[in-house]
């Protein structure tokens, strides 16, 4: 039937005159939509911030085509229980932080413990702040404008007596797709179908003109509806989901981008891809014995990852048993990290050792090259008085070169002078020159070389020729 009413739908879409879209638009002003727990739980971001998010939306659209939102006091019920259930279960196997980290990490599906779990690690909220948070949940839909009934309908009993006839079949269709509910969910389900029900009237033959209906995201309730033709009036679906409900307001609202966007988010699922396949309440259980023995992320994922643990501890029941298997597997894993954790010790110590060898050669290393830059400051202070040396050894060997030279000029001189005086001397006194004009001017000869001879020496050796000249000067006269 949902199907037929979808094909319809996207016909209408195609050949509805427009005028005759406001009229529906108007036939859809004060409808009655009641929602389920699941679409409660979504609503206030207990299956995931996305699916809260497309949820939302569709709460805006009904409001804004003035389609009035309930919740029965069956669905307050069922609602309070299973916050009641999770709360429990989060308080009785609490976890640390860092292990709700893990928690949420391996999480297949969102709800109320993994939403703990991602608050919890982000913002440090407390169980006990949470649960209570969530604990008046009328309150918290009354502030979204959801009307909360908060007695029963006047017929109430009958609905129930219906519904617990009624409830066999839906656990047959459950059965049948191998999923798993509680008795009291499927009374909830088959109570807000018959309700819904009663409800309706006879003459109610078209799905615009049934005045109520009942929101849901469990498939099952819709293929119990399905399978189920009696549960029924007129072949009327009484159970839609928000994808139906959207596909109702698409043709009848102005088209814009962002109801695209939602109507392709609203087929999105709470479930997340992990190699863990185990519901958040089997994990928050595990997480939570396992905490008592240790804290550790690292060990809490390997066992987490434990598929053999894994399944044998879902299949066991007794508590006794399953404190039992995770004190077991504890100890296994812990002996396992425990050997890593030696091992990688001696890998630790063998590269401290290698370091250690390492710095010693880098220290023996620095050491050498501190000695050669020492032995070559010494060989270049050498080098340098060296080079003092050299240039005062040169500068000492031309004084000694020029000493020398002056040295041979004086004896040079000596040498002409000692000469010249024997010659004279000869000639004196041996060949008796002494009266002849001859001897006079060669006499006068012979002493002006020998005072030329003598000016010349005192040149040499650095006497004062003016001296010299003042006493031959004075011997002239």
């Amino acid at each position: 039937m949902i199907k037929l009413v979808d094909k319809a739908l996207r016909y209408l879409v195609l050949v509805c005159d427009p005028s005759i879209l406001d009229k529906i638009k108007e036939r859809l002003h004060g409808k009655t939509v009641y929602l389920d727990s699941s679409v409660i739980y979504r609503l206030v971001n207990l299956q995931g911030r996305k699916r809260e998010k497309i949820i939302r939306d569709v709460v805006e659209l009904c409001n804004e085509f003035s389609i009035s939102l309930k919740i029965s006091k069956m669905t307050l019920l069922e609602l309070q229980r299973r916050i009641s259930y999770d709360s429990s279960v989060l308080k009785k196997f609490n976890i640390p932080v860092s292990l709700q980290k893990i928690g949420y990490k391996y999480s297949t599906t969102e709800n109320f413990i993994t939403t703990y779990w991602y608050e919890g690690s982000k913002n440090g909220i407390s169980v006990d702040d949470f649960i209570n948070h969530y604990k008046n949940i009328d309150i918290i839909l009354e502030t979204e404008g959801i009307v909360v009934e908060k007695e029963f309908p006047v017929n109430h009993e009958a609905i129930l007596s219906e519904a617990n006839k009624n409830s066999s079949k839906m656990r047959q269709i459950i059965e049948r797709n191998y999923r798993d509910k509680s008795d009291n969910a499927i009374t909830h389900d088959c109570y807000m179908l018959e309700m819904v029900k009663h409800s309706r009237n006879d003459c109610q033959i078209n799905f615009i003109d049934c005045g109520i209906w009942f929101l849901t995201t469990d498939h099952m309730v819709l293929k119990t509806q399905d399978v189920f033709p009696d549960l029924t009036i007129n072949n009327l679906p009484l159970a839609i989901l928000p994808s139906h409900l959207l596909q109702l307001l698409r043709f009848v609202r102005a088209k814009d981008d962002k109801f695209d966007e939602m109507f392709i988010d609203v087929f999105s699922t709470s479930t997340t891809f992990s190699s863990v396949n185990l519901s958040p309440y089997v994990i928050q259980e595990i997480l939570g014995r396992l905490s008592k023995y240790s804290k550790s992320s690292k060990l809490a994922e390997k066992i987490l990852t434990n598929s053999v643990f894994t399944k044998k501890f879902e299949l066991t029941e007794k508590n006794e048993e399953r404190e039992e298997l995770v004190h077991e597997i504890f100890e296994d894993e812990y002996e396992i990290l425990e050997s890593e954790y030696e091992q990688n010790k001696q890998l630790l110590i063998n590269k401290h050792h290698e370091v250690i060898e390492k710095d010693t050669a880098v220290s023996t290393l620095v050491d050498k090259m501190e000695n050669i830059t020492a032995e070559y400051e010494n060989l270049e202070e050498k080098y340098t008085i060296a080079i003092n040396t050299e240039e005062t050894l040169a500068s000492e060997n031309t004084k000694f070169v020029k000493s020398n030279e002056l040295i041979r000029k004086v004896l040079m001189s000596v040498y002409l002078l000692t000469i010249i005086i024997i010659l004279m001397f000869i000639l004196k006194y041996f060949f008796g020159w002494e009266n002849s004009k001859f001897i006079a001017t060669f006499e006068k000869i012979i002493v002006g070389l020998i005072f030329a001879l003598l000016i010349y020496l005192g040149k040499v050796i650095g006497f004062d020729v003016n001296v010299l000249m003042k006493v031959f000067g004075k011997n002239e006269e």
